[in-house]
């Protein structure tokens, strides 16, 4: 039986998830497209509402308890999927995702050890889900071993498409960064957040799994993983349906932080002419200053030098070995350290001025370029006015 805490936490955890999809599917209603990669929480959302609704379903009469028990197993294999499907979708919003077939295997498997616990008779169903007892045939044995060893499957699949997870915002945060120079609207750093809290709330149920069907003794109170789904829920509801980035060219692969030799194999670009299309853009930053305009964009920049974006990217990774967000960082440092010379303006007034948006970004720029922070150059600076800090 369920204490009163227990079905309190599960119905306001199930109400923020309810509350959640709603959300999401309104979102996705006002930009009239099924692409939106807010589409992608709908799933996650409703998961978890139906995974959190078991105490209330139980509550609300015992008899649901021994239809609802089984329908866990598709539930806790779809999540993870659905969580990985959502990472994906903001790696390439506006695009549908492939392979989906993959994804829905360990689900239908769920799904058919669910539907077989249903087609037992009642006096089974009531000795295994509440009793706690394995009634005789070979039926019942074959479902419960079946279950034991879909719930070992999903412990090792959970961990896989977690890593997967993690490798999916590795690469879309190094996409941001070939494309944008300033990234804290789309960077999804709060994910981070949520990907601890999934991995806190994964090892809870998991303990909880074990302790319930594989007779190991393990304790895991109810209260701490529905404390845990709720926090993943709000964080959720808070921060994920923030922007996404525009459209982004195509770069032919996913660039990275490093200047990788076959990233541009099947470019066309010649050492003559990637020296020229440098020149082209040093001589916009320099003339122009680009790099002043807070919004400036890999397509900003190759619409200036009238190059498209793919030979751009190229040229910056290839020839001046970084990054488009490294690169228009490196002039906005520059910029910052001839300013901050003069000693007039705040460092925050500066940090704005040259085009980031954050003091936060200002100054983790500032330590990679320099190995200083701003406060330490300026102490330098103070210390030993006449010293070029070029």
């Amino acid at each position: 039986m369920q204490t009163d805490g227990v079905l309190l936490l599960s119905a306001l955890v199930t109400g923020i998830a309810l509350a959640g999809a709603l959300a999401s599917a309104v979102n996705v209603a006002r930009q009239n497209s099924g692409k939106s990669s807010r589409r992608y929480l709908l799933p996650v959302f409703g998961l978890m509402a139906g995974l959190c609704a078991l105490p209330l379903a139980t509550a609300v009469h015992p008899a649901i308890h021994v239809f609802y028990m089984p329908a866990i197993l598709p539930l806790i294999f779809a999540l993870p999927v659905a969580v990985y499907r959502y990472a994906e979708s903001r790696m390439a919003d506006g695009v549908e995702l492939q392979s989906w077939q993959r994804d829905a295997v360990l689900p239908l498997a769920g799904l058919g050890v669910m539907l077989g616990y249903w087609m037992l008779p009642a006096p089974d169903r009531r000795a295994l889900f509440i009793n706690g007892e394995l009634p005789d045939g070979i039926a019942p044995a074959i479902l419960a071993l079946l279950t034991f060893a879909l719930i070992l499957v999903w412990i090792a699949t959970s961990i896989l498409y977690l890593i997967g997870t993690l490798r999916t915002l590795a690469r879309y945060r190094a996409m941001l960064k070939s494309l944008y120079s300033n990234t804290e609207t789309f960077e999804l750093r709060w994910i981070d957040g949520v990907l601890i809290l999934l991995v806190c709330f994964w090892a809870a149920a998991a303990t909880s799994l074990m302790s319930d069907n594989l007779g190991i003794g393990l304790l895991t109170p109810d209260s701490l993983v529905f404390a845990l789904a709720g926090g993943v829920l709000l964080m959720l509801i808070a921060f994920a349906n923030g922007p996404v980035p525009p459209d982004a060219p195509d770069l032919q692969t996913p660039p990275s932080d490093n200047a990788t030799s076959g990233k541009y194999a099947r470019s066309s670009l010649s050492t003559e002419r990637a020296e020229k299309i440098a020149e082209r853009i040093l001589k916009a930053m320099e003339t122009e200053k680009l790099y002043l305009d807070p919004g400036l964009s890999l397509q900003k920049l190759a619409r200036q030098v009238a190059t498209p974006p793919n030979l751009v990217s190229q040229t910056l990774n290839e020839k001046l070995g970084m990054t488009f967000f490294d690169f228009v960082a490196h002039w906005r440092i520059q910029e910052a350290k001839s300013r901050m010379r003069e000693g007039k303006d705040s460092v925050l007034t500066i940090a704005l001025d040259v085009g980031f948006n954050s003091r936060s970004t200002f100054y983790k720029a500032f330590k990679r370029e320099t190995g200083q922070t701003p406060k330490e150059f300026r102490r330098e600076i103070s210390a030993s006015p006449d010293q070029s800090h070029a």
